[in-house]
């Protein structure tokens, strides 16, 4: 297996080793890759040895994982890939300067630089395409009717196929795959699991997810593996008490029969108090205080006294829409607010054409992703926070710490740990759309307000403690570690 980063010796039974599990890196993740990246370093910073998956077909190199996480990845990490390119350096340099020039010549010649090629096939549609050296990339093919996607084909820089996947509803979870050296399809979550399990990690080694794609895929490895599954999202589907309902599939994950996690790890006490509440006090939740990457704002940005922002992935659960609303109210007595969206996800057209229901077009300005979120909060008067739920709220976070103040819901779970109201921004009832609105229009329109609220959110930055969050995760993965150790001496 090809690794991006220095192979390291893991047979040592001394040192203890952490795997981290990923699928797909997007460079418009935000705070769960920023968060994925603390925890990474927090334990390198410990002395583990540090191993990263990745499960899904993209051609990453290191500085674009580094981009997405958010800093630099320490020397020593081992980078494992879900495929082979069995290209060595000579074929690989030949490829990408044959593709170079093709791409010289294409933009002399004003052609385009990458391309998409489309076949009717009766009840499917194939797609092929291309990158910008011309090379091939993907093969989708798509029924007709609905456009679902069905069926996916990678291709390395030599043009051959990699790995098949067949696709279900979500086409970031395939239900099987089948790599260009196995024989026929397989399960998705077995075939991850035996591509980990082949790594050669050592007993105890102590492996680590955060995405439902991967809880199945970690509870497939053998029992020399350690299992934490990490939850930073809210697990309740409605319902406010601790045995709100659960989706089918989310009462797999948590069920201890099910997919047998030796620790489920949460940002809240609440979360792990329902969690305990449900299924038992010995059930194996732990609570590690949450934190995120200092940024020092830059001073040099002035705050616009007008300007009210959103930030974070445009998805039903944000509710971004209901913003929109609250700011509908702020402006009819605050006439020259406005509001920008900054973010991306699948909401955004839903989003974009209830601006322009709502005829707000005029207030409310939809920015895109941004790679550095501490830029916008450090320009803005507030930000807001609609959200149905959130496990703790790494934006409300990255909000106070530059010095702006958070208006939003008081919904499950962590918005209330951090919001303290009338002091460093406002909380009100879920749905209380006049209630946010209100709390805007208090800080744009109290200049006295807005400095001591934005002054108290930034004192945010004093509690976070990197030293408390590297312990808790040193002590739960030393734990989990035992716990694998254990059960691999008595099988």
């Amino acid at each position: 297996m090809r690794n991006d980063a220095r192979v390291v010796d893991v047979s040592s039974p001394e040192k203890p080793v952490a795997l981290f599990v990923f699928g797909a890196f997007r460079k418009q993740s935000g705070g769960l890759s920023r968060a994925w990246y603390q925890r990474l370093i927090a334990f390198h910073n410990e002395g583990w040895e540090i191993h990263l998956a990745l499960c899904s077909y993209r051609r990453y190199r290191r500085t674009t994982l580094e981009q997405v996480l958010g800093g630099p990845l320490p020397e020593g990490i081992t980078i494992h890939k879900f495929w082979d390119e069995p290209m060595n350096k000579v074929q690989r340099g030949i490829s990408y300067g044959t593709a170079a020039a093709g791409l010289a010549v294409r933009k002399a010649l004003r052609k385009p630089v990458k391309k998409l090629v489309t076949e009717d096939r009766g009840a499917e549609i194939r797609e092929w395409s291309y990158d910008r050296f011309g090379r091939l990339l993907l093969e989708l093919d798509r029924n007709k009717e609905t456009e679902q996607p069905i069926r996916r084909t990678w291709f390395d820089i030599g043009g051959n196929w990699v790995i098949k996947e067949w696709l279900g509803v979500d086409e970031e979870d395939p239900l099987s795959v089948q790599l260009s050296r196995d024989p026929a399809p397989r399960p998705i979550a077995k075939a991850r699991a035996e591509w980990l399990a082949s790594l050669g990690l050592p007993p105890g080694t102590v492996a680590m997810g955060d995405s439902p794609y991967f809880y199945p895929v970690i509870a497939e490895l053998p029992d020399t593996f350690g299992r934490i599954y990490v939850f930073h999202l809210q697990h309740l589907t409605y319902g406010e008490d601790a045995m709100g309902a659960l989706t089918k599939r989310m009462a797999a994950f948590f069920d201890p029969n099910a997919y047998g996690a030796d620790s489920v790890a949460v940002s809240t006490v609440e979360q792990a108090n329902d969690l305990r509440t449900r299924y038992g006090q010995d059930y194996p939740v732990d609570f590690v205080h949450p934190v995120v990457r200092k940024v020092q704002g830059d001073p040099s940005i002035a705050r616009d006294s007008k300007r009210v922002v959103s930030v974070g992935r445009i998805v039903d659960i944000k509710r971004i829409h209901l913003t929109v609303d609250a700011m509908a109210l702020v402006v009819k007595q605050v006439p020259d607010a406005y509001l920008e969206i900054w973010g991306s996800g699948i909401e955004a057209e839903f989003v974009q054409e209830h601006i322009e229901k709502t005829g707000m077009s005029k207030h409310v300005r939809m920015m895109g992703y941004t790679p550095n979120p501490e830029k916008v909060f450090r320009g803005a008067a507030c930000s807001v926070l609609t959200s149905r739920r959130e496990a703790f709220g790494l934006v409300v976070i990255e909000s106070m710490m530059q010095g702006c103040p958070v208006v939003g819901f008081d919904v499950k779970y962590g918005p209330s740990g951090i919001i303290k109201s009338g002091v460093n921004g406002y909380l009100v009832k879920d749905k209380d759309l006049q209630g946010i609105a209100d709390g805007i229009i208090s800080i744009l329109t109290n200049p006295d307000l807005a400095k001591s609220m934005s002054v108290e959110a930034e004192k945010t930055n004093k509690v976070i403690d990197h030293d408390q969050y590297q312990d808790e995760w040193n002590e739960l993965g030393l734990k989990v570690r035992k716990i694998a150790l254990d059960r691999s001496t008595k099988n």
